[in-house]
Order: structure tokens, then C-alpha cells, then sequence
């Protein structure tokens, strides 16, 4: 699409090269075909709506066919009235409106997401073209289109499509307003209703877009006071300063709105409930913050919505305060180094994608962040460097800094606000869609605008033929080849080896010091239910490895079913206490637990998510903690198996194993009000 005058802003007035206007138009003419404004995006449009094509019959998600379809189906019913109904603030309007408008047919939705794909690379485009020039278009698009993880949601019927058609759709509107000379009024009101539709789909700018409106509200109120007759540059700030105003205000109206029924109504003061079961289980010591499938568990919040409401309903009012209530508990009981450690590996969680996540969508979900911070951190570095040497070298009165350029405040803006949608999500639930969906969106502009200045003395000069197609590279006037193509190597170079690296770490098995409150069912200590495969038996409950790997087995025998047998444990762990110590200079890999019935057969669920545990070998005693759910909650006598990935000689020294039940929801109910 076209847009007025592109340019490559901070970087063309702090590099001292060729103006904005003219090198965006000879970036055109130098790299592609000018057909590239609208063949490119068409050539994105058509890839997502392949990858469509071959998932439109899927099955609906689970929780669309759980919440937001039935919600739509009752709005439909009701019509409007369905607003004063209590089960209108379960979720945010826009995950029922949206499918109602569509009569809640999953293939309608999904042909509707199509087009808002369309949207989402039209926004895309003509953002990235504007703030960058076209490498950064042509890279913003790439990264979108190629994604391993978002493309597949807009197949669905789930928020994600309608939420970042709304948030590209903003941020396009802004990056006009906040670049364009002539912007009009109309862009901001187009920036108002993509802000509105994304607090209505999913409300994670409910927090940032009024701190915004504040901080401006606070400059016209600071500025009037100290300035009584602007000068025209500060004329044109404020012009641009109130446009963005006007966005904010017009995108808070309508949640606002909602907002206000819903608290004088049902005394909810919020978009929707939900938020409570996002931070009780983003702050689970035994789920460890993220989704309780990631360790074989399943969701005890319903559990805690029964003991503290008497229904089975997390999005209630009582239940989501309830769980609200929880969090904040489960926070002040950790000490202040489980704290610090626990929302660290969080935020890495957040930042590189979880272990888990890889397994589903391949390697590359890692590699591509890596990739987009990289660039992201060394464009800033770059950006900060030159803007020092800018302001040493340049009086304050005869040239504004770099930050101070359209661009460069964009930029700085883009950063801020996905650090502080960062530190907002850390204490959330984490799972890769939201990972993906709400913080993809953000590292992608800044990943492309930052490319666009890091390669700013890099000239792509082609040349098409009869027979051939000819590139080459050269420098723009009065700026250096080479130390761009440095961190272009190095940024591409860093990426596999930081990889490979953090593939070492790869591990997210439970914290045996933040399981949160157990009780023990089964415990088993005598060295009779031993059973051992590759080792040798020096003394009681003590062994040498033999052959590796070796297996040892501790026997799960008919009184202890028994015990067990009428329980109705909801999460349930197997922890075994072990001793192990390697010889200097070798170590263990990894133990791989499952469980043996009496006939031979190895029982382990589907995925092995936490069953896989690194074996320390450092003769301290380790506990070897996983789930005991589905397959690994013992039915008939058999064997708890553990092979131990060692080297022949290693000691292994057995101290007991216990069948625990998770108590930790009812320990939760006694601790909130």
C-alpha cells in the first residue's frame, strides 16, 4: 500500500546520508521493482492463506468450543440484553461479538480471519515502510509470514486474529500521526479503533494506554504552564502530541463504557474476569507459572473456585477475586531468592519460549527471538552510541538529538512499551500463544526498524538483464561498509551458537523446594522393593552402575494399589530421594522415569513432559520429582522405573520414594479470604 513520503527518519539525520523522501524512492528503485509496494504484501497474503487452506478443518479449539462459542450463541439468543446478563463479563466482548457476527459458524470465523490477515499485512507493510524504508517492510513481512506459531490462529476461532488486526492497525495509525507533517484527524480516530478493539479481544494494554493519556495529559498541563507562546516547532510537537491524545482517548471510550456497566452492575470494575486464574496460575509454585500440561498436570483452579464460591466456575466474580487473592499469597510465601529465580526463569520463559513449546513448533520459535533481540540490542547500542556522539558534537540550540526524530521517539516508544507489557506478563500464566501473539508483535517492528539502521551504509545496487540479475554492495555517501556488514555477520553468526547454548538448559522439571502443600499416600523404604538392571549391589540401598544405561526399579505392590485405589487425587507426584556420585572429570546425562506393570509393560503418557530429569551426580541427595497422573498413577502392582543415564562405576545410593497428592489448592482456600 502507499503511504506518505516513507523515510528512514533518525537514520538518514543522524548518518548525514541522502534525505528521507529521496532515499526511500531510490531504495525502490535500487532493490525491487516498484510493482514491490503491492506484490510482496499479495505474495504474504497468499502464503498465510495457504497455510489456512491446509488447517480449515481442524477441530474448533477448546476454548472457543467452551467459552467463546457458547458465549456467542447467547448473545445471538438475547441480543443485546446479553450485556446485562452476568455471563457477558466472562471474557471481553470481542471473544463472543466477533464469532456472533458470524452466527458462530467455525468456517465463516475462519474465512473472516482470513481477510484480517489481509489487514495485519497491509498494517505490517506500511508501518515498517514508513519507519524504516523498504529492507525494513520487506523484513517485517518476512518475519511475520514465516512465523512457526502465529500463522496457525488465524485458523481458529480464538481471539489472536481480531486482537493483533486491532493492534497492527494502531500502531500503523500512530506511526502516521507521530511521522506525517499533515496528519489528519481522521488517522487518529483510525488509531482509536484499533486500540478499542484490542482492549475488547484481549485487554493487555488496559494498564499502558491510560498511563499514556496521563503522561500526555501531564506535558499539555506542564507545558502550559511554562510556555505561554509556543514556537512553531513545538506548535507542530503539540499537534502531533494532542492527535495522539485524541487515539487514546477515542480507544478508552467504548471499554471505558464497558467498564462502567460492569461495575455499577454486577460491581466488577474491569473488562471481563479472567485475570485472577491468569495470575493465581502464573504464580503456581508447582506448575512453576506456566501451563500445568507443560509438567503432566492438569488445572487445579476449579478446584479452588469450588472450596472458595461453592461453584465450579473460575470466571465467576467471587472466584476470579478468590484467585486474585491466591496469587498474592503464593507470592509473599516465597523467600526473596525464590522469588528472584522463579519470575527470572519466567521472564527467560517469555523472552525464548518455553522447552516444551520447541517440541510443538520446532527449534526455530527460539532461533527467530534470538535473531530479534540481537538485532534489537545491538540497534540500540548503535543508536545510543551515535546519539552520544551527536549531542558532544552538536550545540542543544542549532539540532535536536537522534531519539528526538519521528523515527527515532517511534522507536524509543515501541521499546518502552514492550518492556512494560514484559514486566505486566511476567507474574501471568505463561504458554506460547501468548508469548507469540503478545510480544511477537512489537519485537517484529522493532526487529525490522532496527535492521533498517544497522545495515543504513549498506547499498543494494541490482541490475536485471535479458540473461542475468546483478547485485552488488556498496556504501552510501560518507559512511562505512564494513562495520555494518560486522554486525550483520555477527548478529547471524551469535544466533545458532546462543541457541545452542541455551539447549543445554533446556530442562523445566518441578522444584522439589516450591511444590506447595503434600501429603504422602505411599511411602516405600525397605530395600526388598528394590529391583536393579546394570548395577551391582554393594551394601543396603546402594549400588554400582555396571552397565550403562542401568534401570532401577522400586516395586509398587497390591496393599499399596490398595491404599491409593479410593482416592480421588486430582494431581498426584512420584518422588524418589537419590544419592548419586560420578567418579572426577565424567557425569550423567539424564534419568527417564516410567512406570512398569507386573506383565512387562512400560507406561508412560504421550509426552513425556517432566519425566526426563538431569542427574546432578555430585553425591549430594537429589530429588527426582514427576507427576503420577494418567499412565503414571499406578492401577495394578508393578514398578516405579528409573533408567539412569551414568557411566559404569557410578554409586547410586536409594533413600526411599513416596506417591504424594497435591494439596496445594485447598492449602490456597485456607490462606485467602
Amino acid at each position: 500500500g502507499r503511504t506518505s513520503k516513507p523515510s528512514l527518519g533518525v537514520f538518514a539525520q543522524c548518518s548525514m546520508t541522502s534525505t528521507p523522501a529521496n532515499s526511500a524512492r531510490k531504495g525502490l528503485r535500487g532493490y525491487l521493482p516498484s510493482l514491490a509496494q503491492w506484490l510482496l504484501p499479495a505474495i504474504a497474503t497468499l502464503i498465510g492463506w495457504h497455510t489456512f487452506s491446509k488447517r480449515f478443518g481442524y477441530p474448533v479449539h477448546t476454548d472457543a468450543e467452551l467459552t467463546y462459542l457458547p458465549a456467542a450463541r447467547a448473545f445471538l439468543e438475547q441480543g443485546w440484553a446479553y450485556l446485562l446478563n452476568p455471563e457477558s463479563y466472562r471474557v471481553v466482548p470481542l471473544a463472543y461479538l466477533w464469532p456472533a457476527l458470524w452466527d458462530a459458524d467455525p468456517s465463516s470465523i475462519r474465512i473472516a480471519n482470513a481477510c484480517l490477515w489481509l489487514a495485519c499485512v497491509f498494517f505490517i507493510w506500511n508501518t515498517s515502510f514508513i519507519l524504516g524504508g523498504l529492507r525494513a517492510a520487506v523484513l517485517a513481512l518476512a518475519l511475520w509470514t514465516f512465523h512457526p506459531e502465529i500463522p496457525l490462529y488465524f485458523s481458529t476461532e480464538l481471539t489472536e486474529p481480531i486482537f493483533l488486526a486491532g493492534l497492527f492497525g494502531w500502531i500503523f495509525a500512530l506511526a502516521k500521526v507521530t511521522t506525517d507533517q499533515k496528519a489528519r484527524f481522521s488517522t487518529a480516530l483510525l488509531a482509536g479503533l484499533g486500540l478499542c478493539i484490542t482492549l475488547l479481544s484481549r485487554p493487555v494494554l488496559q494498564l499502558i494506554a491510560p498511563l499514556g493519556l496521563v503522561v500526555l495529559l501531564g506535558y499539555f498541563i506542564h507545558q502550559k504552564i511554562t510556555e505561554a507562546s509556543p514556537t512553531l516547532p513545538r506548535q507542530a510537537i503539540y499537534r502531533k502530541l494532542s492527535f495522539l491524545a485524541w487515539s487514546l482517548v477515542l480507544g478508552l471510550l467504548v471499554p471505558g463504557l464497558l467498564i462502567l456497566k460492569n461495575g455499577l452492575l454486577f460491581g466488577l470494575w474491569g473488562l471481563g474476569t479472567g485475570s485472577g486464574a491468569g495470575l493465581y496460575l502464573g504464580t503456581h509454585p508447582l506448575f512453576q507459572g506456566a501451563e500445568p500440561a507443560f509438567l503432566g498436570f492438569d488445572y487445579d483452579i476449579n478446584i479452588l473456585a469450588v472450596l472458595k464460591s461453592n461453584e465450579g466456575d473460575h470466571l465467576s466474580l467471587i472466584a476470579d477475586r478468590a484467585s486474585r487473592s491466591a496469587a498474592i499469597w503464593q507470592i509473599q510465601s516465597m523467600s526473596a531468592s525464590e522469588s528472584f529465580f522463579y519470575f527470572a526463569r519466567k521472564i527467560s520463559w517469555w523472552l525464548f519460549h518455553h522447552p516444551l513449546t520447541l517440541e510443538i513448533f520446532g527449534s526455530g520459535l527460539r532461533k527467530l527471538r534470538i535473531f530479534e533481540l540481537l538485532t534489537v540490542v545491538v540497534a540500540c547500542g548503535l543508536m545510543t552510541k551515535e546519539w552520544c556522539q551527536h549531542k558532544r558534537t552538536t550545540s542543544v540550540r542549532m539540532a535536536s538529538p537522534c531519539p528526538d526524530t519521528p523515527q527515532g521517539v517511534f522507536f524509543t516508544g515501541l521499546l518502552l512499551t514492550f518492556g512494560m507489557l514484559l514486566v505486566q506478563l511476567t507474574p501471568i500464566l505463561y504458554n506460547s500463544r501468548y508469548s507469540s501473539a503478545l510480544l511477537s508483535p512489537w519485537l517484529i517492528l522493532l526487529t525490522a526498524i532496527g535492521f533498517s539502521y544497522i545495515t543504513r551504509a549498506v547499498q543494494v545496487n541490482g541490475k536485471i538483464t535479458k540473461n542475468q540479475l546483478i547485485l552488488s554492495l556498496a556504501a552510501r555517501r560518507e559512511s562505512a561498509l564494513l562495520p555494518s556488514l560486522f554486525w550483520i555477520i555477527l548478529i547471524a553468526a551469535a544466533t545458532p551458537v546462543i541457541y545452542n547454548i541455551t539447549k543445554k538448559f533446556n530442562t523445566s522439571n518441578i522444584n522439589p523446594n516450591m511444590m506447595g502443600k503434600t501429603i504422602a499416600h505411599i511411602d516405600i523404604s525397605s530395600d526388598t522393593s528394590t529391583q536393579t538392571y546394570g548395577m551391582k549391589f554393594l551394601r543396603e540401598k546402594n549400588w554400582e552402575i555396571t552397565q550403562s544405561p542401568a534401570a532401577l526399579q522400586i516395586k509398587v505392590n497390591a496393599l499399596e494399589i490398595s491404599k491409593i485405589s479410593g482416592l480421588s487425587m486430582f494431581n498426584a507426584l512420584w518422588k524418589t530421594d537419590l544419592a548419586i556420585k560420578t567418579d572426577t572429570g565424567r557425569s550423567c546425562k539424564k534419568a527417564e522415569i516410567s512406570y512398569q506393570t507386573e506383565a512387562g509393560a512400560i507406561l508412560q503418557p504421550a509426552g513425556k513432559n517432566g519425566l526426563i530429569i538431569p542427574i546432578y551426580g555430585d553425591d549430594g541427595v537429589q530429588h527426582f520429582i514427576t507427576h503420577a497422573n494418567r499412565e503414571m498413577r499406578p492401577q495394578t502392582p508393578g514398578s516405579l522405573r528409573m533408567v539412569l543415564n551414568c557411566p559404569v562405576g557410578t554409586l547410586v545410593n536409594w533413600q526411599g520414594t513416596q506417591l504424594l497428592e497435591s494439596r496445594h489448592p485447598w492449602d490456597a482456600a485456607e490462606h485467602t479470604p
